[in-house]
């Protein structure tokens, strides 16, 4: 159990070829994930755990939790998160050389996807992956009302847009030539920009305050 009992920060470092099962994370507690394995992790709120090289296995991450995946400095191999659990108001970052595999993203629960890193994912309704290079290393499914947001600079093209998808295009980020239909729904919102849109069969355009679109296609 690693937190903040006293408060004082405390501290769990799993170098190469240690592991970890089972530890806790609290308040003010952190984890540093070098090249071993971690099993089981339950990441609550205010505990953060940086897994920059080796692999975690099984993660929770619940309400002001925060995972952070990289290729660390010097680091022989990449950090690898596997089968984590993203909960309501938890964060799951993946950084470039980051990978993130067989995520589970839950209503309220956030995925932010940087670019040079990959991920595989379920987004579940009311679940976000936030995406700042959308490309052949992202990829994942969705249950209608599942978001995926276009994080500032990013640019998504040729998108399907379909079965309850809300496709959001954050503020700094463009979508160009995507097309939205059967109850999927694409948002600009503030500062964003889409263009060369085409709504049919069910599909819907929405514009927030300060969002831009331009050459709309609807039919």
């Amino acid at each position: 159990n690693v937190g903040a009992p006293a408060g004082s920060n405390g501290g769990l470092a799993i170098s190469s070829a240690g592991s970890a099962v089972g530890t806790i994370l609290s308040s003010g507690g952190n984890v540093l994930e070098r090249g071993g394995t971690d099993v089981g992790t339950l990441i609550s709120s205010g505990g953060v755990e940086f897994v920059s090289s080796g692999t975690a296995l099984s993660t929770t991450i619940l309400t002001g939790g925060v995972m952070n995946v990289l290729l660390g400095s010097g680091a022989s191999g990449a950090g690898i998160a596997s089968a984590t659990t993203i909960n309501n108001g938890g964060i799951l970052n993946v950084s470039s050389g980051g990978a993130a595999n067989g995520i589970s993203i839950l209503s309220g629960g956030l995925e932010v996807v940087l670019s040079g890193a990959t991920t595989t994912a379920f987004v579940g309704s009311g679940g976000t992956i936030e995406l700042f290079a959308p490309g052949s290393g992202v990829n994942f499914t969705y249950a209608s009302g599942a978001i995926a947001l276009l994080g500032s600079g990013a640019v998504g093209s040729a998108f399907a847009i379909t079965s309850g998808l809300i496709a959001e295009a954050g503020a700094g980020a463009s979508a160009i030539s995507n097309t939205v239909t059967s109850g999927g729904e694409a948002v600009v919102l503030s500062g964003g920009f889409a263009g060369s849109l085409v709504a049919s069969a069910g599909g819907s355009g929405i514009v927030s305050s300060g969002g831009v679109i331009s050459d709309v296609t609807v039919g």
